[in-house]
């Protein structure tokens, strides 16, 4: 019978054995890259003999809308470019959802009192960079106590 240990995110992150399996990956997802920084993510749940593991980052927000649209299901391009400006489809968030959020920076010990997160290690960022050296901390992930939005 198969098992395995039950264990959250930063139970994974160190566990010797997935390590060792080589299943994070590190990269630096480009267009977050100021906000987010390097850091490690998931690979594949399963490896197969022969097969390179791929090594490429989750599609970002309406990568592949505007070739669904026109190409897979044929809506012309005038149509896909009038959802664009009308907010319906886009490669960012709305406007309206994302305007009081922007430049507001809010201290985790803030978010802790006021019962947002149960808790937080102040050491992360130098228990990631001793198992994987290239992660690297941005402004306003977390590192420093503020999380910018």
């Amino acid at each position: 019978m198969p098992a395995g240990a039950v264990l959250n995110v930063k139970q994974s992150l160190f566990d010797p054995h997935l390590r060792e399996w080589d299943f994070f990956r590190v990269a630096e997802f480009t267009e977050a890259a100021e906000r987010v920084g390097v850091r490690p993510f998931p690979g594949l749940p399963w490896k197969m003999s022969g097969a390179r593991n791929a090594r490429v980052a989750s599609p970002r927000l309406g990568q592949h809308t505007r070739k669904m649209l026109s190409q897979l299901l044929g809506m012309p391009g005038k149509d896909v470019d009038d959802l664009e400006t009308r907010q319906i489809i886009g490669t960012e968030p709305a406007a309206e959802e994302t305007r009081n959020l922007r430049g507001l920076t809010v201290s985790l010990e803030q978010m802790l009192e006021q019962g947002r997160i149960q808790s937080y290690d102040k050491d992360y960022m130098t228990q990631l960079q001793q198992i994987w050296p290239q992660v690297q901390s941005r402004a306003g992930d977390g590192a420093d106590g503020q999380v910018s939005r």
